[in-house]
């Protein structure tokens, strides 16, 4: 295995057939994986400093990953018991003037969630590859500690992705529970609006229908479907109180948080 110059390495017995054999599994040539081993060695016994990952380095992003790993697990269950506390909740509560602010709290908190776990997953990614970077100066066996912190990188990152997956499923339960309170919440303005001025019906602007305020399901017309946006009182002595109709004003709408559907997406399909 050389001839034992200067840039040659001479083994035999035991450890010329180790070297060969690690050199076969690292596809390179027995001599270069032993000059490899030689640059290595001397690296570490003559640097004044060696900026080399440690037994204690390894053991630390270990436990940075336990504990990433662990916090992760906390916020898919938290986002879980929180989707089936916030339906309960909206079950149970049917008062009109609630209009459910914290569904929308609730759907931004847990997107926060899933940006914080995807930048954990991806500040573990980084210290995985740092570590590595520092390891390919020699000590083989650290090889097979680097897998293992790609398998649990990876690990990290499909859990974000699960998150995300629960996100856009409490998306898509909230939403329409707070367009519905919403709407509710309008049909009520609009009741109180005519108790405030002594109205019981109204004739509807679009239509001529009279229709029973007090009976409005919906922020709507029950005869022509036009949206109704307020109660007006009668003008004059011959007048009659108007249901007026047109396109509910931008504040009055329901109101949802901007859709985070692509976000939450883009992360569930990383």
């Amino acid at each position: 295995m050389g001839d034992g110059d200067a840039d040659s390495v001479t083994l035999s017995g035991d450890a010329a057939g180790w070297v060969r054999s690690r050199a076969r599994e690292r596809g390179v040539p027995p001599d270069e994986y032993a000059q490899r081993l030689v640059a290595a060695f001397r690296t570490v016994e003559t640097a004044e400093r060696v900026d080399l990952a440690t037994t204690e380095d390894v053991a630390d992003v270990e436990r940075r990953l336990e504990a990433l790993d662990r916090d992760l697990d906390e916020k898919i269950d938290d986002v879980r018991s929180r989707v089936v506390q916030v339906k309960r909740e909206a079950d149970g509560k049917a008062d009109a003037d609630h209009d459910h602010p914290e569904l929308a709290d609730d759907v931004e908190d847990a997107l926060d969630a899933a940006r914080e776990a995807e930048r954990m997953a991806e500040d573990a990614a980084a210290t995985a590859v740092d570590v590595e970077d520092r390891l390919d100066a020699g000590f083989e066996n650290y090889e097979d500690i680097l897998e293992t912190l790609r398998d649990r990188t990876n690990g990290l990152s499909r859990k974000v992705g699960t998150l995300a997956r629960v996100l856009v499923d409490v998306r898509d339960s909230l939403k329409p529970l707070v367009e519905a309170a919403n709407r509710r919440n309008a049909v009520e303005k609009l009741k109180r609006s005519a108790n405030r001025e002594g109205i019981r019906s109204a004739r509807c602007e679009e239509c001529d229908a009279t229709v029973d305020v007090a009976l409005l399901t919906r922020p709507a017309c029950p005869f022509c479907e036009a949206t109704v946006t307020d109660v007006e009182p009668k003008s004059g002595f011959f007048g009659s109180p108007t249901l007026a109709t047109g396109t509910r004003p931008a504040l009055e709408a329901p109101q949802v948080i901007d859709d985070p559907a692509g976000e939450l997406e883009d992360i569930a399909d990383e």
